[in-house]
């Protein structure tokens, strides 16, 4: 679990257990949070939706040029991530034209479906919350802890097992294929081998 410090500001945190399923699903972790351009990123509250009792908040933004969908918690220790995956173009298109026109996104990065949703939180951004949505600074209760962002960013993946970079060749129509899954390919593929080599008593 990446849990708060003891600062005033607002901690980014997540159960791990929670990272691991996300990205079985949307092949992104959670800590891909502190990559996103905070300063852009627009949200709501989600209605009827909570998190351990606390107000679920969906949230618009882009990760590195292509637009994600962020669902989080209030809580008094800190900015709880509970899901996120990439955006579609339906969910970008049903967003104000000024938020769109502040968004600065790679359009060949949103989906052509919205992602099925593994559970209450994963749910698609409705029309009705997407013309709610306004600045996050508006509705966090306290400031973004950026100190900690920018220390997580600069050790690198913070909360998952380091990846060895290595190099392989592959048939051209296996990477086009993993490439046109999107943001998170890497990390699908690397769990294939993983599969894999389970499979063959190796792991």
């Amino acid at each position: 679990m990446q849990t708060p410090g003891s600062s005033r500001m607002l901690d980014i945190c997540f159960y791990t257990q929670r990272s691991h399923s996300n990205e079985a699903a949307y092949g992104i972790p959670l800590d891909h949070v502190y990559r996103f351009d905070w300063e852009s990123m627009v949200a709501t509250r989600r209605t009827g939706i909570n998190y351990g009792g606390y107000d679920c908040y969906i949230a618009f933004g882009t990760l590195e040029g292509i637009a994600h969908v962020m669902v989080y918690a209030n809580r008094p220790d800190g900015l709880w991530v509970v899901s996120l995956r990439r955006a579609s173009t339906v969910e970008f298109a049903n967003l104000p034209d000024m938020i769109q026109s502040n968004l600065k996104i790679d359009a060949h990065g949103l989906l052509d479906r919205v992602p099925v949703a593994a559970d209450a939180y994963t749910t698609v951004l409705t029309v009705g919350e997407a013309q709610l949505m306004r600045s996050i600074h508006e509705i966090l209760p306290r400031p973004i802890n950026k100190q900690m962002i920018e220390e997580v960013a600069k050790r690198g993946r913070p909360f998952a097992t380091q990846k060895v970079p290595v190099k392989i060749k592959v048939d051209p129509d296996v990477l086009a294929a993993y490439r046109l899954t999107g943001s998170g390919w890497t990390t699908r593929m690397n769990r294939a081998l993983r599969e894999w080599a389970i499979s063959q008593d190796m792991l």
